[in-house]
């Protein structure tokens, strides 16, 4: 796990309020594609992403006063499939 601190956010694409990174872990596995946690459709991944994000207090747009709990956190997920080996190296000098 790495903790990000306050430097990055998200917000918008149906998020009510904005919400602050805190810290990025990985999921793998020494079986190919079977490190990510989901899957889709079946399939699972050689790893899997998140980085976790907290929401910023006062930022809600949601007026309802009830607010649900499982809010105060959402998830960047990324899936990495594994391709094959480059054989070429960019930026390297001859």
């Amino acid at each position: 796990m790495v903790l990000l601190g306050d430097e990055a956010s998200i917000a918008g694409g149906g998020l009510t309020a904005r919400y602050r990174a805190k810290q990025l872990h990985l999921h793998w596995s020494k079986v190919m594609d079977w490190g990510s946690e989901h899957s889709f459709d079946g399939d699972r991944f050689a790893m899997e992403i998140h980085i976790v994000h907290e929401k910023e207090n006062g930022t809600s747009r949601n007026t309802n006063k009830n607010q649900d709990p499982k809010d105060e956190i959402a998830v960047l997920a990324f899936m990495v499939e594994v391709g094959l080996p480059s054989l070429r190296v960019r930026g390297a000098a001859s």
